[in-house]
């Protein structure tokens, strides 16, 4: 048995009713239970990849069942949406990931569903007015006892907006996230090194690279880019194909020590962020790879290239002020080093989901909305194609000895 073989649970997962009703009925100090009318909405397509998002309504049965939450959100931890990401993939004449590297990713899901639950508990007791966090009811974690079973239980924000992958988010909005990290960035500084034991020492980039690309899924990706492209931009991708297999190394990773849909926001005629969403990957690594993943998944390329130097120097700004007088780890033109350094491989790790992304526009939904996601995934494709061109010519002229890996 494993994450990524459908069983007799809650969407296919490991995790049974009775599983979240045991948990719930002790931290909410209950002896209510669900009821025969209880159900559950997969709310979490496209939305990530380690988990399953479930909307739970309860049916709660019993004497306080007024207090209780009539709706919440189970966020299971599994690899089933790995799995169809695959078939869509496959649906195009690629390949993502074979059920072979799905067995050698499961420890890094049940570390990365671990490491969510404790820094969630961290968050709580921080409470950083920065860091806009949904109320957790429950959750369980992996151990040796508990192998197939790991999620979260949490309120439901009922008008909350989850940005979809091939929307966009602005410069303007991207401001509440980017405040976000640099008070979460300042709590890693602050605290005592032993409040972050649950966070892995090694870069998640690396381990998931090593994990999960061999060569049949990097030449599955510069293929899927080859047909997605027109003619013009065929010797660019071409370009942009021989460089994957230098950064494709787990070694070059290891040099080097936030995306749309793990932000909740509420929509009006602006984005107002309501909540961060997804703590799996926090991680020790070098100050740069924040920025480049929230900018690189979430704006336009073209609005992306003309903010990004002030965004960070926003950033820097707000993380000083955080700092309250501490002594700076890196200094703002560090960090934009960082930032261009770092460019290429926050790139690559978003190039491979634009195949499915055009796969939805080919698929049964509305004429305007396809043409809204084939728009956004080609926009993004030709500006990190061309960036990434130019960041790495950048980068060899800048730092020669750093790329000889």
């Amino acid at each position: 048995m494993s994450l990524h073989i459908p069983a007799g649970g809650i969407l296919g997962t490991h995790v049974t009713w009775r599983d979240v009703e045991e948990e719930l009925q002790t931290t909410l100090n209950t002896s209510s239970h669900f009821g025969p009318d209880k159900s559950v909405t997969n709310i979490g397509d496209m939305k990530g990849f380690m988990s399953r998002i479930c909307l739970v309504q309860p049916d709660w049965q019993g004497e306080d069942v007024e207090k209780l939450p009539q709706k919440f959100v189970v966020k299971i931890s599994s690899q089933l949406a790995f799995v169809e990401m695959e078939e869509k993939f496959k649906a195009m004449g690629g390949e993502f990931i074979s059920s072979e590297k799905l067995e050698g990713l499961v420890e890094i899901c049940k570390q990365a569903h671990n490491c969510e639950v404790a820094t969630y508990k961290l968050l709580k007791r921080e409470n950083n007015p920065h860091i806009p966090i949904t109320k957790i009811y429950a959750s369980r974690g992996y151990s040796e006892s508990n192998k197939l079973k790991g999620f979260l239980v949490s309120e439901l924000l009922e008008d909350l907006y989850s940005v979809p992958a091939y929307e966009t988010i602005s410069a303007k909005d991207i401001l509440q996230p980017l405040r976000a990290i640099a008070a979460f960035t300042s709590l890693g500084e602050k605290l005592p090194e032993e409040e972050f034991d649950h966070v892995d020492r090694s870069d998640f980039a690396a381990k998931f690279i090593e994990a999960a690309f061999d060569d049949t899924a990097v030449r599955s990706t510069k293929n899927l880019l080859l047909q997605s492209v027109s003619e013009e931009y065929k010797e660019k991708t071409e370009k942009l194909n021989n460089l994957m297999d230098f950064y494709f190394k787990p070694e070059y990773y290891n040099k080097l020590q936030f995306i749309p849909e793990h932000l909740g926001y509420k929509k009006d005629k602006s984005l107002k962020l309501r909540a961060v969403i997804d703590w799996q990957t926090v991680s020790f690594s070098n100050p740069g790879q924040d920025m480049c993943r929230l900018m690189i998944a979430c704006m336009k390329g073209k609005e992306r290239r003309e903010n990004w130097e002030k965004l960070l120097e926003q950033f820097y700004a707000w993380f000083e002020e955080d700092m309250q007088d501490r002594p700076m780890p890196y200094t703002l033109e560090q960090l934009k080093k960082s930032y261009r350094m770092y460019f290429p491989i926050a790139a690559f790790f978003v190039l491979p989901m634009i195949g499915p992304m055009l796969q939805m526009a080919q698929g049964d939904m509305d004429e305007d909305i396809k043409a809204v996601i084939k728009e956004a995934a080609m926009e993004k494709l030709y500006c990190l194609i061309e960036d990434v061109l130019e960041m790495h010519e950048r980068n060899l002229k800048e730092f020669p000895d750093f790329h000889d890996v």
